[in-house]
């Protein structure tokens, strides 16, 4: 991989600027470009800060072996004009480069994914609407989809790892070696466990509803059995006051 760049803040949070104020412009188009716009508005107070840039230098390794992802590239990476074409490339870009950079701050920190954030809707947004964006755009997302993959190809070969080769079994590590080169196949394998658990869960559920159904019909039941001896209880009441009556 390529040496390490760092994160200009000054140019960086300039290059955020500018791209968030042509989303303001787009945000209130109907199209899918207008929702990218206003998922990236969301996200100002989270990205255009000092501290954000700050801690892209501090938790990115791999990302910053590409050059190309550089924040400034996405304001000026082989785009000069000011045409519509060129602002959504813009936006593309921007969108692309902040769902990367976290995938691999999720990856690396063994961190869950918060589902209420605006990077996690930035995130969904993207991937359902990956077949739109732009040619020129199509490495970002080859990049997002292979990030793991980059990561544990640099760790494999740090010199942490490299130092722990020595004292390891090369049957150790070549079953790590493999498990990197079946990535596909072990994303497949987790996607077949995760459609079959919703199958079973929308299974659950519908028993779930059944048992449902079932127990308000035993409530009635029982409502009706009580009801019942109630009446009973009252008929002898009344028949044991006639009696006492004549």
């Amino acid at each position: 991989m390529e040496e390490k760049f760092t994160f200009d803040v000054v140019g960086s949070l300039n290059a955020i600027r500018k791209i968030l104020d042509i989303a303001e412009q787009y945000k209130d188009r109907n199209d899918w470009m207008g929702e990218l716009a206003t998922r990236l508005i969301d996200l100002k107070l989270d990205v255009h800060s000092e501290s954000y840039i700050n801690s892209l230098n501090r938790n990115l390794i791999t990302c910053r072996s590409f050059k190309g992802l550089d924040i400034e590239r996405a304001w000026d990476g082989g785009v000069k004009g000011f045409s519509e074409k060129q602002d959504i490339h813009r936006l593309q870009r921007l969108a692309l480069f902040l769902v990367i950079y976290e995938r691999e701050i999720i990856f690396r920190n063994n961190q869950r994914v918060d589902q209420g954030s605006n990077f996690y809707f930035l995130d969904q947004f993207v991937r359902h609407q990956r077949d739109k964006f732009e040619d020129e755009s199509y490495w970002c997302l080859e990049l997002l989809d292979d990030m793991p993959t980059y990561i544990m190809q640099e760790e494999f070969h740090s010199e942490h790892a490299l130092a722990l080769s020595k004292v390891m079994s090369s049957t150790d590590i070549s079953k790590v070696e493999n498990f990197i080169n079946t990535r596909e196949e072990t994303i497949a394998k987790i996607d077949t466990w995760n459609n079959e658990f919703n199958d079973k869960e929308k299974a659950v559920n519908n028993l779930k509803e059944k048992l449902e159904t079932y127990k308000a019909g035993f409530n009635f039941v029982g409502l009706y059995q009580g009801f019942s001896q109630l009446k009973e209880h009252k008929d002898k009441e009344l028949s044991n006051a006639n009696i006492q009556y004549y």
